[in-house]
C-alpha cells in the first residue's frame, strides 16, 4: 500500500512495475498479486495489463480481495484465461 500523501503520484505504479520486471528477469512465467476489490489499486493493475482472475472474501463483512495476474511469457499471454469460479 502507498501512504495517502503519496497516492496518485505514480508511486504504486513504479513499485508494481519494478516487481514485475524483477520477476521477469528471474524467469517467472507470470506475476500474481492481490488487492482490495474496488480500491484504487485495482484500476492500476488493470492499466498495467493485469487481469482480474478471481474475487475472494478478504475480511468477514468487509470488501473482497481481487486476485490479479499478468502473463510474462508470450505463450501464456496468448492462452485463454481460466473460467471464473463457480458461485
Amino acid at each position: 500500500a502507498v501512504v495517502p500523501e503519496a497516492r496518485r503520484a505514480g508511486v504504486g505504479r513504479a513499485l508494481v512495475q519494478a516487481r514485475v520486471e524483477a520477476a521477469r528477469a528471474a524467469g517467472a512465467p507470470a506475476f500474481f498479486a492481490a488487492c482490495l476489490a474496488g480500491s484504487g489499486s485495482e484500476p492500476l493493475y488493470r492499466g498495467l495489463g493485469f487481469s482480474v482472475l478471481a474475487r475472494v472474501p478478504f475480511v468477514q463483512g468487509g470488501p473482497d480481495a481481487a486476485l490479479v495476474g499478468l502473463a510474462l511469457e508470450p505463450a501464456l499471454r496468448s492462452a485463454s484465461p481460466p473460467p471464473p469460479p463457480a458461485g
